[in-house]
């Protein structure tokens, strides 16, 4: 395993590398995954519009969502953690082959000034030679208990948004997001337009198919929902995204937005996301 730090404007950004095919890229500012190179292949989008502003999200990657889910709330979009600067651990443990990274963000005088509670976020990283997951730690450090909803934003590279497929949602709940009219989901999911929708989660896995392409996704019970995302051609209204990139990128999210999470003073709420790259005949079957 390899690691090195590099710089650009004001952003801090972490490499580390399990092979030549396998690696990751970490940003400081959001302790936002930027990107996984699995089997040598680009896993996650990451728009070539971004700002690389501290004071603006990260447009990509695996942006994490605290305390607040988009708009649901008095909170700015997605709430605060993704623009917020997160401390790496200085130990990373490699062990048969998987690599673990641990980030942390504790609450400050931004964050208080706007949510006035204490509480202290770990990010615990897991990257192996065909799988990442993302498991996210929440303490309450109040005196008081907390609301919050979250969800690991997770933005997919994709060659063509027309060849793809999602499997393994039939039969569940799903609604458009910021609306309560809910229905059953099909078995196979394709997306030809703007796309933005909740669904409860299932008790299997799910897939993202396409020509090139096949990865598992699985995430915790605690995370009762999966939210799949793409701006279809409102992405021109997007200014840190190209107009046709939509066309690049799915967002596949493990998030608790349905219903509020409440922390007691000193507990500790945790869930994940994890990924897996799969060969053609086992997605298939």
């Amino acid at each position: 395993m390899t690691f090195h730090q590099t710089q650009f404007q004001d952003q801090t950004f972490y490499h580390f590398e399990l092979s030549k095919e396998n690696k990751i890229t970490i940003a400081k500012q959001g302790g936002q995954i930027l990107s996984w190179s699995c089997e040598g292949v680009q896993r996650l989008y990451l728009s070539p519009l971004n700002s690389w502003n501290l004071s603006k999200p990260i447009r990509g990657g695996i942006p994490i969502c605290f305390p607040q889910f988009n708009l649901n709330g008095s909170l700015p979009k997605h709430g605060f953690a993704r623009i917020q600067e997160w401390e790496l651990s200085p130990t990373h443990e490699l062990n048969e082959g998987l690599l673990k990274i641990s980030l942390r963000l504790a609450s400050n005088d931004r964050t208080l000034a706007i949510w006035p509670f204490s509480f202290l976020l770990t990010l615990e990283i897991e990257l192996s030679m065909n799988s990442l997951q993302c498991r996210l730690k929440v303490k309450n450090l109040s005196q008081d208990s907390f609301k919050f909803t979250t969800a690991l934003h997770s933005y997919l590279a994709i060659e063509n948004l027309h060849n793809i497929s999602i499997k393994g949602l039939g039969n569940q709940y799903f609604w458009q997001n910021l609306s309560t009219y809910q229905t059953l989901a099909p078995d196979l999911i394709r997306i030809y337009g703007p796309y933005d929708y909740v669904f409860t989660s299932p008790q299997n896995s799910i897939y993202l198919l396409s020509d090139t392409s096949f990865l598992k996704f699985e995430q915790s019970e605690s995370f009762e929902n999966i939210v799949i995302w793409n701006p279809g051609k409102t992405a021109i209204e997007i200014e840190d995204l190209p107009e046709d990139d939509f066309l690049k990128m799915i967002c596949i999210e493990a998030a608790q937005i349905q219903k509020n999470i409440t922390l007691e003073s000193n507990q500790i709420w945790e869930g994940y996301q994890r990924i897996t790259v799969l060969n053609s005949e086992v997605a298939t079957n």
